[in-house]
């Protein structure tokens, strides 16, 4: 009587409890999880927004990798400087373009500025980069 079982907050609640739970799957095997959510045309219909699965494990996937790469001396990005700028570039105009225009809006949050799915996309397409060039393709397979 006190909750509304599907009121948001109370499945943010579940859905933290579930991600805890997972936790250790998502980190042991986070990278075969980004690769296989790339590729899978689903939607995560109980998140606000209804955003694309590969959206969802490409947010996991890179926070995994910062903190792999933070913890670890001998994980490292990938140096590509070549992709590096330019998508540092396409950041900062997408940044700089977002608050010229009113800013990051999301209606699904509750702004008034409608438009911000698309910085968003663009935003997790950079970290894409970063998620899938945190680990290097190992030497016996590199022919395959």
């Amino acid at each position: 009587m006190l909750t509304n079982p599907m009121d948001y907050s109370t499945l943010g609640f579940l859905g933290l409890i579930v991600a805890l739970v997972f936790s250790p799957i998502f980190i042991k095997w986070h990278y075969p999880i980004l690769v296989f959510g790339l590729g899978c045309p689903m939607y995560v219909f109980f998140l606000k927004g209804n955003p694309p699965l590969w959206q969802v494990v490409v947010i996991i996937s890179f926070g995994i990798a910062i903190v792999e790469r933070t913890l670890s001396s001998d994980r490292r990005f990938i140096r590509v400087p070549c992709i590096t700028w330019p998508l540092l570039f396409i950041f900062a105009m997408a940044v700089l373009t977002s608050q010229l225009t009113g800013g990051i809006g999301l209606n699904t949050l509750g702004s008034q500025v409608a438009g911000g799915k698309k910085y968003i996309t663009l935003f997790l397409g950079m970290a894409m980069f970063y998620a899938l060039t945190s680990r290097a393709i190992p030497k016996e397979k590199r022919n395959f």
